[in-house]
């Protein structure tokens, strides 16, 4: 089913795109599939992997969040740190980046958090609250979280900094710096999500963003 974001808060905007929720009735394991999907996609385009996910027993939410600007298109900037600006901006609304404008509403955190809150609150007796450590905070340990292209890239900035149950990422990561020739600061550095719980997803005729980019980028 679908659940526009202003049902969740009155503040957002009506037109934008529904969130994409689904539950198996029969079986559960406890665990959220959190996607996110490619620069200007909307939630629809991406039933299939969300249906999968359930049918597996997870609870699933296919997020909807600003995703107009996609990654790849920062590779030329000569700022070391762009790509750290853009992913914490779009993830955790921080008024970092020059290339994106995200204020903490529309991160996908507090996104999350809010439709969370809304599921808990509408079907109460399905436990929603359990990926929740607090009404502020989500439960990672609880959560898989993934994207394609552009959302694999912030599923994979959420599992660096926050100890993840695993992270799927389909074409992505895309951060790479044609200007320094190498991938983006925060891929370089340690995470905290073990990385034999990280999984990606990566085809050698990649359209978008060259497979020896992507290649660079997991090492």
């Amino acid at each position: 089913f679908y659940v526009k974001p202003i049902l969740t808060d009155i503040n957002y905007a009506p037109i934008q795109d529904s969130n994409l929720v689904v539950r198996n009735t029969t079986s559960h394991i406890n665990k959220l599939f959190l996607f996110l999907g490619g620069t200007g996609s909307n939630t629809k385009q991406y039933q299939t992997i969300s249906n999968f996910a359930g049918n597996l027993g997870y609870d699933v939410i296919n997020l909807s969040y600003p995703n107009t600007v996609a990654a790849a298109s920062l590779g030329s900037s000569s700022d070391s740190m762009v790509f750290n600006k853009y992913r914490q901006e779009v993830c955790y609304g921080t008024p970092l980046s020059i290339d994106v404008t995200v204020d903490s509403l529309n991160s996908i955190y507090i996104r999350t958090v809010k439709l969370l809150t809304y599921l808990n609150a509408t079907y109460p007796t399905q436990n929603w609250n359990q990926y929740l450590t607090n009404p502020t905070t989500l439960n990672w340990s609880k959560i898989a979280v993934g994207g394609h292209s552009q959302g694999g890239g912030h599923a994979c900035y959420f599992a660096k900094f926050n100890d993840a149950e695993r992270v799927l990422m389909f074409s992505s990561p895309n951060d790479y710096s044609s200007y320094f020739s190498n991938s983006a600061n925060w891929l370089r550095t340690s995470g905290v999500t073990p990385m034999n719980n990280h999984y990606t997803y990566l085809s050698a005729l990649d359209e978008i963003v060259p497979f020896s980019n992507q290649l660079t980028n997991l090492h």
